[in-house]
Parts: structure tokens; C-alpha cells; sequence
């Protein structure tokens, strides 16, 4: 300590050292440092944006804010970001989320997915009240093999055990889609709580439920129909060239240049915006596969082309556009974001009696009350001939060349459409 090296290396080590106990002392800009990359790694989480996007954000903030200490000290990319909301932010949340389910009454809505990795997956989402609102959480994502009732059941009651949830006690609602091992009346998720919790309230989607019955319905009409849409969308979407091409048409009968849209299954009706599209550019898609035809020389390209030509297919796009317009409108009723209740019986009733006039004799309407309405007695139909199935049929029938016969038949056909989707 006394020597000449020591002593002169002395006053350059001590201007920098800092004391020992500044290490034990709390920092606020360390703090502030820490609260500023949870507020960015909430942010990246709550509007579902890209994790990577954290590998320029902060740098982004630094470059922005210079003049902020506490921005110059952030230092968070994608692995600390994705740390952050596994770790701190997610488990803080569900650690609040069980301490409420603990003491809340509450209900569960559950149902099945396929992430990207092929894994099933059961979401499993609650629904709550506290501080004067309802509010939905998610609890969990449960890797499943098995999706047979008995297994979703086990795997669902060892998630609120594990958790310490009296979901026996606390548990007054269940909900899921009307799929037999989630709804079925014996070996289902729903038969098997209802075992644990007699007095639970057990609701099927009614989204789903509209879609069922829109898609059985749709079954009593030519499945060509249908397949047109389909085939048009596969035919032209998978080809830039193609979807280059058909622009060009769109462009010289002045329509606008919009994509064929997928009636997709996983999605509510998605059908009629797809018959809608088809319809929109009916012309365009007739010139395109005429094209098509003479130069791909495919047999797919005839065929659509066979099925655009023939009448029946337009009428029946026309029919289907018109008759999925009542579905549409209640599913979208039952999936508004605000409380509904109070008008959710009206709207309904008068949708039903709507979709009821088309078919059904107006006198017989207005002397029953709608739940006693009898939908398939063919007693009280309207003539054949007063059947209404829409403004844009009606002008394709008056202007087309087809028999009496055919039309009859024809609606004969959506008659049963009719009477199916009650």
C-alpha cells in the first residue's frame, strides 16, 4: 500500500471507484428502465404485432428520445421481450386472474385449435365479473392428443385443480361449439360437469349453431352451385399470372379490381361474401375462363366455364346471396361486442318472421303466434308461384329462357332450402 506504483496509481482509480454501498442502493432510473421495457413488451403483446419488431423499437425510442436517460438504458430485444411476457407479464396477470377466480363466481368457454406446429390445442377462456364489469381472461392453452370428451374433460378439471380453482363451487356457466364431445348427452365435457355441478348452466355457440343450419340447408340445392364458388377461388388465387390476367377484364367492363374470396369452413358463413364476389364479377370470370379455356386448354378452366354459362348457376348464387342475408344478419346480433339483451328477442322474432313470409301464407302468419308457427306443414304455403326468393331472381327469371318446368323445379328446390334451415 505504500509503495511508489500503488500510491501513484491511487488518485486515478479513486476518481471513477464508486463506493461499495452505492450497490445496495435503489435506483430510480433502474427502475424506470425496467418499467419502460415492460410497457414495450406489453405493447408488442397486447396489438399482436411481431416480436421481432423489438429487435428496432428501442433503438427506434433512443433515437427519438435523446435527450432521456432512461430511454439511452433500454435494452430489450426479442429474447428479453419474449422473457418479459412469458415470465413477468403473463404470469403476473394469471396469478391475479387465479386469486379472483378463487373467490369470483364464474363461467368457462372452451373449444379446440391447431396452432401452426400441428399441435391441438384447448383455449380456455373465462368470463367473470369484477369492479362493476364483465370481463374475459384467458387461463390457458392446454396441449391435447386426445380430443375425445372424457380426455378434454380431464384435461380441463387438472388445469383448475392445478391452479387451486373450486370451479365446483365457483363455476356457474359452461359454453363450448355443439360438437358431440364437447355438447353429446352422455360422454361429453358437458355431461361430465354437469355430474360435478348439477346446477350448471350449459349454452351451445349459437354462431355455430346458425352456421349448421345454414349449411344443412344449403344441402338441398345442386352442390354445382356451391362448387363454382370454390373452383373459381382455387382456379385464380394460387396464380399471379391469373389474378394479373382477370384484372384486365375487370378493368375494361369497369368493375372493380377485387379478389375472389374462400368460403372458408372455420369461419361463420363466410359463403355469402363469397357468392357475393362471384356475382360482382360475373362477366369478368366469363370472358377470363373463356380465355382460359382456348389458351390453358385445362379441363378445369371448361368446366368453370360450363358452370358459369349455365343459368341455373347464376340464379342459384342469386337465391343464396338473398337467403344467407337472414343468417348473416343474426349472427351478427349474437356477436356484437355491446350488451344486445334488451333487443336481442326482437330482432330475432322479426328476422324469423321475415325469413317465414318468404314461403308461408301471410294470413296464416298473422293469426299465430311464431312459436307456434308450423314451418314444414305444406298446408299453409304460399302457391309455387308466390314464393319470393329474392329481387335479383325474380329479374333473372322474368328475363331468362327457361321453361315454366324448370322454374317450377327450381323452386321446388329452394322451397326445400326453406323448410331445411327451420
Amino acid at each position: 500500500m505504500k509503495t511508489i506504483k500503488h500510491q501513484a496509481s491511487v488518485p486515478g482509480t479513486s476518481a471513477t471507484q464508486k463506493p461499495v454501498t452505492n450497490f445496495f442502493m435503489k435506483s430510480n432510473i433502474t427502475d424506470d428502465v425496467k418499467r419502460g421495457e415492460i410497457l414495450l413488451a406489453s405493447f408488442v403483446a397486447e396489438h399482436n404485432l411481431s416480436i421481432n419488431v423489438m429487435e428496432h423499437l428501442p433503438q427506434l425510442v433512443k433515437a427519438v428520445c435523446k435527450d432521456s436517460t432512461i430511454a439511452k438504458e433500454i435494452s430489450c430485444s426479442r429474447t428479453k421481450t419474449t422473457a418479459i411476457i412469458k415470465s413477468v407479464t403473463g404470469a403476473s396477470e394469471k396469478e391475479h386472474l387465479v386469486a379472483d377466480l378463487k373467490t369470483s363466481k364464474f363461467s368457462l368457454l372452451i373449444d379446440e385449435s391447431t396452432d401452426r406446429g400441428c399441435v391441438k390445442l384447448l383455449a380456455v377462456v373465462v368470463k367473470y365479473y369484477k369492479n362493476g364489469e364483465i370481463r374475459d381472461a384467458l387461463l390457458g392453452l392446454v396441449p391435447v392428443q386426445d380430443t375425445t370428451g372424457e380426455k378434454l374433460y380431464e384435461q380441463l378439471v387438472k388445469l383448475l385443480n392445478d391452479n387451486g380453482i373450486p370451479y365446483k363451487n365457483n363455476m356457474v356457466g359452461f359454453a363450448a361449439d355443439g360438437a358431440n364431445a364437447m355438447m353429446g348427452q352422455h360422454n361429453s365435457v358437458a355431461s361430465r360437469l354437469l355430474i360435478d355441478i348439477p346446477n350448471l348452466y350449459v349454452l351451445k355457440c349459437i354462431c355455430h349453431s346458425f352456421a349448421l343450419c345454414a349449411s344443412y340447408a344449403c344441402t338441398k340445392l345442386p352442390r354445382e352451385a356451391e362448387g363454382l364458388v370454390r373452383d373459381v377461388f382455387n382456379y385464380i388465387s394460387t396464380s399471379p399470372k391469373r389474378m394479373g390476367v382477370i384484372k384486365q377484364f375487370q378493368e375494361f367492363l369497369s368493375l372493380k379490381p377485387h379478389k375472389m374470396l374462400h368460403p372458408c369452413q372455420t369461419r361463420w358463413l363466410s359463403l355469402r361474401a363469397a357468392v357475393m364476389r362471384v356475382l360482382e364479377q360475373y362477366e369478368a370470370l366469363k370472358l377470363y375462363f373463356t380465355e382460359a379455356a382456348f389458351s390453358d386448354r385445362l379441363n378445369s378452366a371448361e368446366s368453370i366455364l360450363q358452370m358459369l354459362n349455365n343459368p341455373y348457376n347464376k340464379i342459384y348464387l342469386q337465391f343464396l346471396e338473398f337467403a344467407l342475408d337472414f343468417f348473416t344478419k343474426l349472427n351478427k346480433i349474437m356477436q356484437s361486442e355491446k350488451p344486445q339483451i334488451h333487443k336481442l328477442h326482437e330482432n330475432l322474432s322479426n328476422t324469423y318472421k321475415t325469413f317465414l313470409d318468404c314461403y308461408l301464407g301471410s294470413a296464416y302468419l298473422m293469426r299465430t303466434e311464431l312459436q307456434n308457427v308450423q314451418h314444414d306443414n305444406p298446408r299453409h304455403y304460399k302457391p309455387i308461384e308466390e314464393i319470393y326468393l329474392g329481387v335479383n331472381v325474380a329479374s333473372s327469371l322474368s328475363s331468362s329462357n327457361l321453361s315454366p318446368n324448370d322454374i317450377k323445379l327450381f323452386k321446388l328446390r329452394c322451397l326445400e332450402f326453406y323448410t331445411a334451415s327451420n
